[in-house]
């Protein structure tokens, strides 16, 4: 195996690379025990990105139409939501620094995770950190305080490691891309011992999500599985005949914690009551006054972080938000909704225009795969769904903590494509 740490002739640009190597590693460790590594290690593998490509004069991950419609998107948040939006400064200070996130994403897929072997060393730290995690937040529910001294909260939610009730969502976005990787792998190398611990790997982060109480979690993991299975059913055989015994499977480990554990139960009837009674939920009346806010402000939205500020003069007119939590109307709990009315129809659609490039752009890999290559395009397809799906109650997009998370694991799912290169049938780039 080659060794990713070897030093080749131009010593300082190595250097760079193993810097920003060892950013991607510790990066998620920040999104669990400190948000600022978190967010030095993405500044430092963008500015170090930057860097080599000026060094080497490579520039053909910015033709990316993902990355260019991030910086579309970027540019108008920048140059004319912001100016225009109802607290310019507020706006502007999210705004100017949110590059960072598409540089993050082109760094990780072109640059920092091209080879198989950085892939290799970056799955066994996600998966022993996915391990570590799992373990950490399956004791909290059993004992009531984690390994790390996290008690669980009176709601009953679970935390893990963490610091609030993001667990959940933490797992979904890393556990799917990761197990993908390390499959793939794998069976590359007929490392048949590591496919089952993988497998119990995936089983164990499922019913930890699940357990977890996040019901946006365990729900946007399944809608991803199911992308991935489906994509593989439709290329493969087997895949179709083994397809409905996965979903049986999956059906009875669902119905046995229904059965066996009055948390899974007491979570899934919450879920249920606001599916039913949407409109009046919380959610449904900040999903109709983003809805509000962008029809009035179609062109440049509101600006970012402007709609906790207009939101609370439609409280008469759409019923209040809040629901034990002062806080819930920072933002509109959907990504979509939350571009509309904050940066217009304009800003809405380069958003849209990203999820579009990647899901054409895995469709290609797809298309020229075949065999356990498939794998890699599928496990990346349910990366997008499980962090774009539309309907689906989210985290703020502009905040800092999920969208280092969205960008990292995307990114991830991307870079893991890479091993397509030497693998599928006809080469992708040219």
């Amino acid at each position: 195996m080659i060794n990713p740490f070897a030093t080749p002739q131009n010593h300082m640009q190595n250097l760079a690379w193993r810097i920003a190597f060892i950013a991607t590693m510790i990066l998620p460790w920040g999104l669990i025990f400190n948000r600022a590594t978190a967010e030095i290690c993405c500044v430092l593998i963008g500015l170090l990105f930057l860097q080599n490509s000026f060094s080497k004069k490579r520039w053909e991950w910015a033709s990316d139409p993902v990355v260019v419609a991030g910086f579309c998107a970027w540019a108008w948040i920048v140059a004319v939501v912001s100016p225009l939006a109802i607290s310019p400064a507020a706006s502007f200070s999210v705004a100017l620094p949110w590059g960072r996130y598409i540089l993050l994403f082109a760094a990780l897929r072109y640059w920092v995770l091209v080879k198989s072997e950085a892939l290799l060393l970056l799955g066994k730290n996600l998966s022993a950190m996915l391990a570590l995690v799992i373990s950490d937040t399956l004791w909290q529910y059993v004992y009531g305080v984690s390994l790390t001294g996290h008690p669980r909260l009176d709601s009953g939610r679970l935390t893990g490691p963490l610091d609030n009730v993001k667990v959940g969502i933490f797992m979904a976005k890393i556990l799917l891309p990761t197990v993908g990787m390390m499959l793939f792998l794998a069976a590359d190398k007929k490392k048949y011992s590591w496919i089952a611990a993988i497998a119990l790997l995936f089983v164990a982060g499922e019913i930890t999500i699940l357990l977890s109480g996040e019901r946006t979690a365990f729900v946007s993991s399944i809608i991803g599985l199911a992308v991935m299975i489906g994509l593989l059913a439709l290329a493969e055989r087997r895949v179709r005949i083994a397809a409905p015994f996965m979903a049986v499977l999956l059906a009875a480990l669902v119905f046995y914690m229904l059965r066996t554990q009055e948390w899974v139960l007491k979570r899934a009837h919450d879920l249920t009551d606001t599916i039913y009674s949407f409109g009046d939920s919380v959610y449904g009346r900040l999903f109709k006054a983003a809805c509000i806010i962008g029809d009035d402000n179609w062109l440049h939205g509101v600006g970012i972080k402007g709609f906790r500020v207009v939101s609370e003069g439609l409280k008469d007119s759409v019923g209040p938000f809040c629901s034990g939590n002062e806080l819930c109307n920072l933002h509109p709990h959907n990504t979509y909704l939350e571009w509309f009315s904050e940066t217009g129809a304009a800003g809405l659609l380069f958003y849209s225009a990203m999820v579009v490039f990647m899901v054409v752009a895995i469709v290609r890999y797809f298309r020229i795969s075949k065999g356990v290559v498939l794998l890699l395009p599928a496990v990346a397809m349910g990366s997008v769904f499980i962090n774009f799906f539309p309907v689906m109650v989210t985290q703020s997009i502009f905040s800092n903590w999920p969208a280092i998370l969205l960008w990292y694991s995307i990114g991830i799912g991307f870079s893991s494509l890479n091993l397509c290169e030497n693998s599928c049938v006809r080469p992708v780039r040219q």
